[in-house]
């Protein structure tokens, strides 16, 4: 009798690991979840012509077609946060802003290792590329001020302020 009931309870560690395997395969197919061999660390660096004068801040807000309010306000945010704050930079085109529709522009998409929507600061100085997520910011897309803020003391970091 203790041989079956081992039996049935190894049975069910099976069966849950199983399942517990599907759902994060699941997960990578749909590319909400993405291995280590799959993505580079949160900062890539790459050789670029990015020549050696002044260095560049470019925020790249990834988007699906078909947007939601979050989505939307995300990106809207982010452009008041360069409108409020970085007026001078955006005119000079120390900081620039591009809104990328990932499922369209999937050669884009595939150079930043995009599939799903969020944003990214690219920085570029000295024949250097860097990258990095901030998913951050869908912890502030439902209160502006706070979403703004946040954005700032980001951008403020890369610009070295």
């Amino acid at each position: 009798m203790k041989s079956a009931w081992k039996m049935g309870l190894l049975a069910i560690a099976a069966g849950m690991l199983v399942i517990v395997v599907a759902i994060a395969f699941g997960l990578v197919q749909a590319g909400y979840v993405t291995l280590a061999a799959d993505q580079p660390a949160a900062a890539v660096v790459e050789s670029v012509d990015a020549g050696s004068g002044p260095g560049i801040v470019e925020l790249l807000y990834f988007h699906r077609t078909d947007r939601c309010t979050s989505c939307n306000n995300a990106e809207q945010y982010a452009r008041e946060t360069l409108d409020q704050y970085y007026k001078d930079e955006v005119e000079s085109g120390e900081i620039s802003i591009r809104s990328i529709d990932y499922q369209q522009d999937k050669a884009t998409a595939d150079k930043y290792n995009v599939k799903v929507q969020g944003l990214k600061i690219r920085t570029a100085a000295g024949g250097q590329e860097n990258v990095k997520d901030v998913p951050e910011i869908w912890s502030y897309v439902s209160d502006r001020d706070a979403y703004v803020k946040y954005l700032k003391t980001v951008i403020d970091k890369e610009l070295g302020r």
